[in-house]
């Protein structure tokens, strides 16, 4: 992938998926409905206002762009695909001669939804280009977005080294990594107050039973911070768990000699 720079490529990301799950809400929201009434699936005026909110090119405008930019345009059919069959087939139960029964049309919808909701997903895990990222303090988000993209469940290996994690750490990140990837966390628990350190062991706890590759290090006079995925390695300017809630948050890439 090759784009500007690491920090637009955040933001494309999350425009990308914000406009898929614009899109997806009164699909989701119409479905709904469905399960407690069907006749919707017979009611002319909510299906055409349905159809005025698919036809918008401007939701999926950003998507679009977004995966142009980071070369990954085999993506876009699989957005633009179930996009077109949802359309046609609200288009069709509009029209009498090609109306289907209500169960049939709800469950052909829903499969164009389960669709798209799935490529969005995908897009969201998207990794982004491997170079150094700046991001702008008080953009938290923005730095989850990036890290979530990097420790994903194509990872086999990874190493986090920060002296001041916590509990956080397995559901925003970990949690996403293949059961049997190889992960350390290496840390400072003397440097943490009581209730941190309780909560992470118990966390911990029911992470091991599930991550047997799961290890722990606990080490005093930790202060740098690094993040291992792979062969990357990228040098933290800041603890994971406070990425750019306060201050600009910086990360450097480093490639790593591929182990043997």
């Amino acid at each position: 992938m090759c784009v500007g720079n690491a920090e637009e490529a955040i933001h494309a990301q999350q425009d990308a998926v914000a406009a898929l799950g614009f899109y997806l809400v009164p699909l989701s929201e119409f479905l709904e409905r469905c399960g407690t009434d069907a006749s919707l699936a017979d009611d002319l005026d909510a299906l055409l206002e349905l159809q005025r909110h698919l036809r918008d090119p401007r939701l999926l405008e950003k998507t679009t762009s977004f995966l142009a930019r980071v070369h990954c345009d085999n993506y876009s059919s699989y957005v633009s695909a179930p996009c077109n069959d949802a359309l046609h087939i609200i288009t069709s139960q509009t029209i009498h001669k090609h109306k289907q029964p209500a169960d049939e049309f709800i469950k052909a919808l829903r499969e164009q939804y389960d669709r798209l909701a799935s490529v969005m997903l995908t897009i969201a895990k998207l990794r982004l280009p491997d170079l150094n990222v700046n991001i702008r303090a008080r953009n938290p988000f923005e730095a989850y977005c990036f890290f979530r993209s990097v420790i994903n469940e194509f990872a086999k290996r990874v190493l986090l080294a920060d002296p001041y994690v916590d509990a956080s750490i397995f559901h925003l990140y970990l949690y996403a990594l293949p059961k049997d990837a190889d992960i350390t966390v290496v840390t400072s628990p003397s440097k943490w107050v009581e209730r941190v350190r309780e909560e992470f062991a118990r966390v911990e706890m029911l992470y091991r039973q599930e991550y047997p590759k799961y290890r722990f290090a606990g080490v005093d006079d930790l202060h740098d911070r690094h993040l291992i995925v792979d062969n990357t390695a990228y040098h933290l300017g800041g603890s994971l768990k406070d990425a750019a809630k306060k201050s600009r948050f910086s990360s450097g890439r480093t490639p790593q000699p591929k182990r043997r």
